[in-house]
């Protein structure tokens, strides 16, 4: 998966409009970003990245390149 599929799988996630996600975003301002959405994510990281996160790691990040981070892809 590359960065911007990332990004893309994450909209979905967040259910924002394809296209809109740079990375930049913070979490916070993403008003579809709620507990539901992190348990789709984690299920989205583990799936289709192999990556098992925990709910304290999603909490601490920030910006969706946080995210990213933790899913393995270089800043």
């Amino acid at each position: 998966m590359t960065l911007a599929e990332f990004f893309s799988e994450f909209e979905t996630t967040a259910s924002l409009p394809p296209g809109t996600v740079q990375g930049q975003e913070r979490l916070d301002s993403i008003s579809r970003w709620d507990s539901f959405a992190v348990v789709e994510f984690m299920s989205m990281a583990d799936e289709k990245l192999g990556v098992q996160l925990e709910p304290a790691q999603i909490a601490a990040c920030r910006q969706v390149s946080d995210l990213a981070v933790l899913c393995g892809f270089k800043p």
